[in-house]
């Protein structure tokens, strides 16, 4: 080491440069091509998710185009009375004729509540007497008004895979029974192709119609109907999450996406060979080095022309600077000479003078940094949390629940507007307290009653204030870290306030599951503390604790005491103030 080092002291200060420059501007030329060519592979990856979303979502609306057609076609035959009266054989002909008019239809029936049934296709209907038709027909008997349709099935009367549709009207019954083969045309056209193939199941998991051989489908051999392999149907009866990038071990080489957003609940597979993608990618690094070696080979004539010829005069400037160490000692430099190195000593100069100026306002700055990246973290609303109260919400009005609706609305209302104002005062705990209710409230509503809250203030603590939005992290962490993995309806959660002397004593306890007392300090400093992504906002109990530390001092703050299988304690010590 020391023969290095004493190697490298002899080398001339423009070959180090020489070097050093060389390095830099390769090192950031490199980068600049592998960020680029990291750019373009997130935009051809991005590319096919869009690709893939659109097709699938263009699937879906075949799908509905399919269904609504059927609908529309059913309650259309229930208006013609005369098919009703005709006999088997004519009533048979004019249903043939009203079948050719529509590709998507297979057979075509009319059956009245007296059990007689007529088909576009009588003499195969007698013959082959489908069960599935006679239990569409009992269904739409016993659920009028409602179209009725049946899981996907192999059916004799279309020799493939088909679906039962039935409706009835006062003493009318219509009966299609259609093919996948004008579904499948239109599937094809979207999501099938070069590299790729897709998959449809049923809202059970039974994938019934599916691309064929040609595509790379993995389906099983010498069976009829054709079914796809194991592997591929227990990736379709998997729990994936819908308009997602995924992939499977069970059908290695491939990506894939699915989408359940149909009218028929049938959940739509495109399966695409990544190979292709990695081949781009291959591309794109060979062109990254490629480029990277033609740079070099430019820079290494260039730059070393600009050391040597460029650098001496820099030289003894550089040495006067090096006495500056650090902040602390900005030494101004006194370089006699002329051109541009007397130009740049005075600017020297003039930044030493700007560098300490602004050393002081960093220092002075600091402290509202810190109180400002509070305020952002107030500000960020947890996406987890306002979907999932807005989709409890959906779900209390699609059940005809409007009154509980509208109450967890206005405490949704009430809470983000509370969140969201933006004032540098701190609130009455008279205020705190009450959008604190509005919060438990949605929380009570999204898990159900499982705990009950109380809160017990003296009266002379109502009108102490408080930083805003102090309370809150405390309850969400007694909510869920201790109620909510205790499950049960017997939660008990209770916010205590108390003013003794000029000291504001603020206990939440909570009878859940407990923590250790590692837990417990891991919560309040904030490292590797359990991630809840249910969250109101961004705030945590440790930037509570670093908040109250930082405006009223040390001594104050929060502590947490928790005995596991009993409860927590969360006690908030905090001097009396008044505004």
């Amino acid at each position: 080491m020391k023969h290095i080092n004493t190697r490298l002291r002899k080398i001339g200060f423009s070959v180090k440069e020489f070097f050093v420059i060389l390095l830099f501007v390769t090192v950031m030329i490199a980068v600049s091509q592998i960020w680029r060519a990291e750019e373009l592979i997130e935009y051809q990856e991005e590319t096919i998710v869009r690709s893939m979303m659109d097709d699938l979502r263009l699937a879906n609306l075949y799908v509905d185009h399919y269904a609504n057609s059927i609908r529309s076609f059913l309650v259309g035959i229930t208006t013609r009375n005369d098919i009703y009266e005709m006999d088997a054989p004519e009533a048979g002909r004019v249903l043939n004729r009203l079948r050719k008019n529509e590709n998507y239809i297979s057979v075509l029936y009319a059956a009245d509540y007296d059990g007689r049934i007529r088909s576009s296709s009588q003499a195969l209907y007698q013959a082959v007497d489908p069960p599935v038709v006679k239990e569409m027909i009992q269904r739409a008997k016993e659920m009028p008004y409602i179209i009725q349709y049946s899981a996907p099935y192999y059916s004799p009367m279309t020799a493939g895979y088909s679906v039962c549709v039935s409706y009835a009207v006062e003493n009318k019954i219509a009966v299609i029974e259609t093919g996948t083969g004008y579904l499948y045309s239109n599937m094809q056209a979207v999501l099938g192709g070069s590299n790729k193939f897709f998959a449809v199941a049923s809202a059970g998991g039974d994938a019934f119609l599916f691309s064929r051989n040609e595509s790379g489908i993995p389906l099983k051999k010498g069976t009829y109907p054709l079914e796809v392999e194991e592997g591929l149907a227990e990736t379709i009866n998997g729990s994936w999450r819908q308009m997602s990038f995924c992939e499977s071990e069970k059908i290695p080489g491939y990506h894939f996406m699915y989408s359940q957003q149909n009218i028929m609940g049938w959940r739509i597979f495109s399966f695409y060979n990544h190979s292709i993608l990695q081949g781009y990618k291959r591309q794109v690094w060979m062109n990254v080095l490629i480029t990277t070696m033609i740079w070099f080979s430019v820079l290494l004539v260039t730059v070393f022309f600009v050391t040597v010829f460029l650098t001496r005069p820099i030289r003894r400037l550089a040495s006067d600077m090096d006495q500056v160490k650090n902040l602390d000692q900005l030494i101004e430099v006194d370089f006699g000479g002329e051109g541009e190195i007397v130009r740049l000593s005075q600017s020297y100069n003039h930044l030493i003078l700007r560098i300490r100026r602004l050393v002081e306002e960093i220092r002075e700055t600091e402290h509202k940094k810190l109180e400002y990246e509070f305020h952002m973290l107030q500000n960020q609303i947890g996406p987890h949390f306002l979907h999932n109260t807005l989709a409890c919400i959906a779900s209390l009005l699609r059940r005809g629940k409007t009154e509980g609706a509208q109450e967890a609305l206005n405490a949704l209302q009430k809470l983000l507007v509370y969140t969201f104002e933006i004032s540098e005062k701190p609130v009455t705990l008279q205020q705190e307290t009450e959008q604190l209710c509005n919060y438990v409230k949605i929380e009570k509503m999204r898990y159900g009653d499982c705990f009950d809250f109380t809160v017990s203030m003296e009266e002379l603590a109502k009108e102490q204030y408080i930083p805003k939005l102090t309370l809150q992290p405390l309850v969400e962490n007694a909510i869920f870290h201790g109620l909510i993995p205790k499950g049960g309806t017997e939660g008990r959660l209770t916010l205590t306030i108390r003013l003794r002397g000029d000291i504001l004593h603020i206990f939440v306890c909570d009878n859940g599951v407990g923590m250790s007392p590692a837990l417990c300090r891991t919560i309040l400093c904030g490292k590797n503390s359990p991630k809840v992504k249910d969250r109101l906002s961004s705030v945590g109990i440790s930037n509570v604790n670093e908040r109250l530390k930082l405006k009223y001092g040390k001594e104050y703050g929060i502590r947490m005491k928790s005995m596991e299988g009993k409860g927590t304690v969360i006690c908030l010590r905090i001097p009396k103030a008044e505004w």
